[in-house]
């Protein structure tokens, strides 16, 4: 099929890059009146900065979709999964704007998150017997790490370097598996984000935003599923790891302080770290590379049963080292 050759896959990576390379190059003048991020107590930055990249972003995956769309066999899944992200992408813009209620946000996040599972976009999980609770395992990841991403976006650049190892990890798997549309959806949402980061790279000029943040968190989600129904449970959880045990620990921490721990904040690691003054630079580039070596474990952990175990302690290694060297100086 067209739809799953190179070509194609190579065509919806490059446009989904030069798309939100070049838009948000030609819309940089303008985006401060979509939704411009003004510095408070718990900002990392100075001046006032247009977060409305996300916009961008998912358009722009959007386009690539659509172009592919034109030229090959495009399964209706693979557009029926733009929806709830065109939704969230709104929601989130409004929020950028408005500043909505956290109750608010909340339960229309769950919402999307259980009309995702229950309308079958993503595979159900078949992990425990019971379709009940393999549905509320899945729709708590969803509504999980849309949060997750959304507390982790806060330092230029961090987001590509959480996210976008695990996105080229994921889509060559399937490529090479043959399934061409969860590789179209990982290699878009890739391409838009690195079109991103090229204006998102320490110092940025825009940020993504709740309209992005919230929906590169449920389409990754969403990959990641896909992800685990290919190569494992396992090797599925091992590529965020990361980005999922900074958000656990400094929740836990933040419960057991008795703090709101819906008002925004400045205690994750990264934060932490810069703070401290460790370089937002230096920062990420520690991100990038502890989920590449994430992305070898992944791997090895999808290769039998018997490699799961040291492959997830192995990440968790990693991952703590990331973390000790992120909180080195840190108050």
């Amino acid at each position: 099929m067209i739809f799953d050759s190179p070509p194609a896959l190579t065509l919806s990576l490059v446009a989904s890059f030069t798309s939100s390379a070049v838009s948000i190059r030609l819309g940089l003048p303008y985006a401060g009146r979509l939704a411009m991020a003004t510095p408070v107590a718990r900002s990392s930055h100075a001046t006032p900065v247009p977060q409305s990249g996300g916009l961008f972003v998912i358009a722009s995956l959007t386009l690539a979709i659509l172009l592919v769309a034109g030229v090959s066999d495009l399964r209706l899944r693979e557009l029926a999964w733009l929806a709830p992200a065109l939704l969230l992408t709104g929601l989130g813009w409004l929020d950028d704007r408005a500043d909505l209620p956290a109750l608010a946000r909340l339960a229309v996040y769950a919402l999307v998150s259980v009309m995702t599972v229950l309308s079958g976009l993503v595979p159900p999980l078949a992990a425990t017997g019971s379709w009940l609770l393999d549905g509320a395992i899945l729709t708590f990841f969803l509504l999980a790490f849309i949060n997750v991403t959304n507390f982790m976006d806060g330092i230029d650049g961090i987001v590509v370097a959480g996210l976008a190892p695990a996105l080229l990890f994921a889509g060559l798997n399937a490529g090479t598996a043959g399934d061409g549309g969860l590789a179209l959806r990982a290699f878009v949402l890739l391409g838009a984000l690195a079109g991103f980061f090229v204006h998102n790279r320490p110092r940025a000029s825009i940020f993504l935003g709740d309209c992005g943040s919230i929906a590169v968190g449920f389409l990754t989600a969403c990959i990641l599923i896909d992800h685990a129904h290919a190569q494992g449970v396992v090797a599925a959880v091992i590529l965020p790891l990361y980005f999922l045990c900074d958000t656990s620990i400094t929740l836990v921490r933040r419960i057991l302080n008795r703090e709101k721990i819906w008002e925004g904040h400045r205690q994750h690691f990264y934060q932490r770290a810069l703070d401290s003054g460790q370089s937002n630079g230096s920062i990420i580039a520690r991100v990038a590379a502890c989920n590449v070596v994430l992305c070898a474990l992944s791997y090895a952990a999808a290769a039998g049963p018997a490699w799961q175990a040291p492959a997830l302690g192995a990440a968790l290694a990693c991952v703590a080292i990331l973390l000790l060297s992120l909180a080195r100086g840190a108050r």
